[in-house]
């Protein structure tokens, strides 16, 4: 029996009229790609799929067909191995879970890619590896690829290797830049104080109704200060590249008097003239 694959990539919901030929096109490889990640670079070798249907029209539909030059290899049992670790390897990475045969870095960095445009570009995606018609098809959703990716980053074990250096607990001192969606989830801009940097902070779930009332506006326009506590996830360069699980204290200023912070003793009673005179002069007692 000839192995199909079939891909089906919906526009996201923002966009309903509106995705780009390079995320669907690069989409599309990824998943054939990751189809032959794990068998051993001969399998990939030995059989290839021929593009056999494309459906311009959203929703965007590519067919693939498991061929092989060779006559002596066995095609079907190499491309349902390749189509079961498929569906088998995205529903480990739906969970949170890299699985072994795509712990590679090269694998990896696919899966990445592949969850990242589900979550901020592509809309729901279809795989349909078996025809028959009582099967369901594996379906990609935006708010399943932002989980997925979500629980990935909170297991050191299984983070991603390409975008990740490391990963730490801690704190960054601010000021509010904007209010958006980073990755399908709301998210904070901070512009941190030390580097001068924006970075974006996303905030969970438990926490934006919270948010949502302690903080105004005014608070974005007027770049409020503040700190934000999380999961800081450094790039390669040692960047902050995005804070998850953020928790935001706005800083406010304390208002003190000119009296308060006036040392009248400090000149030791002498004139500000006469006093940096004997500065300059090194005579102060």
């Amino acid at each position: 029996m000839t192995q199909k694959m079939r891909i089906v990539i919906e526009p996201p919901a923002s966009h309903p009229d509106f995705f780009t030929i390079q995320d669907v096109m690069e989409q599309i490889l990824d998943y054939f790609q990751l189809a032959s990640m794990g068998g051993g670079e001969s399998e990939s070798e030995q059989v290839i799929w021929k593009l056999v249907k494309i459906q311009k029209e959203s929703p965007l539909v590519v067919e693939g067909e498991a061929i092989s030059f060779d006559p002596d290899i066995d095609v079907d049992e190499i491309a349902k191995k390749q189509k079961n670790r498929l569906e088998r390897g995205i529903r480990s990475v739906s969970q949170g879970i890299i699985p072994d045969e795509w712990s590679s870095q090269e694998a990896s960095r696919i899966v990445e890619r592949v969850f990242h445009r589900s979550s901020n570009g592509i809309g729901k995606t279809s795989i349909i590896l078996d025809f028959s018609k009582d099967s369901a098809p594996i379906e990609i959703t935006p708010q399943l690829a932002v989980s997925a990716i979500s629980a990935i980053y909170k297991q050191p074990s299984h983070l991603f290797a390409e975008s990740l250096s490391r990963v730490e607990l801690g704190s960054v001192d601010g000021y509010l830049e904007a209010v958006g969606v980073y990755y399908g989830q709301p998210a904070l801009q901070i512009l941190d104080r030390l580097t001068n940097t924006a970075t974006w902070c996303r905030v969970p779930a438990k926490i934006i109704d919270d948010i949502s009332e302690s903080m105004r506006l005014k608070d974005i326009w007027q770049h409020r200060r503040v700190i934000v506590r999380g999961v800081i996830r450094y790039d390669k360069s040692g960047t902050i590249s995005s804070i998850n699980d953020a928790e935001i204290d706005l800083i406010t200023p304390k208002e003190v008097s000119l009296d308060e912070i006036t040392d009248r003793e400090f000149t030791q009673g002498m004139s500000p003239h006469e006093y940096l005179d004997k500065f300059h002069e090194g005579n102060l007692g």
